[in-house]
């Protein structure tokens, strides 16, 4: 098959195989552990949302399709859970949404303040792993990858396809760029924006972010 625009063309195929057919799997009921307390004004999807014991769901908040809460998750109010991430091609003289398939994957003892988005993934997964608080009005993106026990300040936005390593703490109002790195128990300041990886202990800040000690030296 040849094409004149190779990666529209796949991507109008995609849309196809997951909007009219099963190509990415068939949908399944919603399983809700019998713990699980959901305010009644919130909104569960009843096909491919998993909810496990203990877990609590804030009043007005969204649990979309594809999200996977384990044990002891505590979504606070107004937060929406499996969203499409902001992905869109080119498409003449307009856009072309792409539909999105992974899944958003909440692990055991997490909290998510109110008004968060957490966007599912793309293919791959978004994920976030134990012990992890995210705080109020951030915004997780699609492919998103947070590891354990990181501090995610209030109104911070993490692009796409990071992947945010332990112990990471991210202060208010922070920023950080789609497809970076930031490693172990790194230390990112309130209002920074992060364009490049962060190394292991490294604290930085600024706009654009630079090591903290050269931040204040300059």
């Amino acid at each position: 098959i040849t094409a004149v625009n190779p990666k529209l063309t796949f991507f109008k195929l995609h849309n196809i195989l997951a909007r009219q057919t099963e190509f990415y799997g068939r949908p399944e009921p919603s399983l809700i552990h019998e713990t699980a307390e959901i305010h009644p004004t919130a909104y569960v999807s009843e096909t491919d949302v998993q909810i496990g014991p203990n877990c609590i769901i804030g009043p007005g908040s969204v649990i979309l399709p594809g999200s996977v809460l384990h044990n002891n998750v505590c979504i606070d109010a107004n937060c929406t859970v499996g969203s499409d991430g902001m992905e869109y091609k080119r498409d003449g003289d307009g856009f072309m949404r792409v539909t999105h398939v992974g899944k958003a994957i909440i692990g055991d003892h997490v909290d998510v303040s109110s008004n968060t988005s957490i966007a599912r993934g793309l293919f791959e997964d978004t994920s976030i792993a134990e012990h992890t608080k995210v705080g109020s009005m951030a915004r997780i993106g699609h492919g998103v990858h947070i590891g354990k026990r990181v501090l995610v300040g209030s109104k911070s936005i993490v692009g796409g396809s990071t992947c945010i390593d332990d112990d990471v703490t991210i202060g208010v109002g922070a920023v950080l760029s789609n497809s970076i790195k930031v490693n172990k128990r790194a230390h990112i300041l309130l209002g920074a924006v992060v364009v490049s990886n962060v190394k292991e202990n490294e604290k930085v800040g600024g706009n654009f972010a630079i090591d903290w000690q050269k931040f204040f030296r300059f």
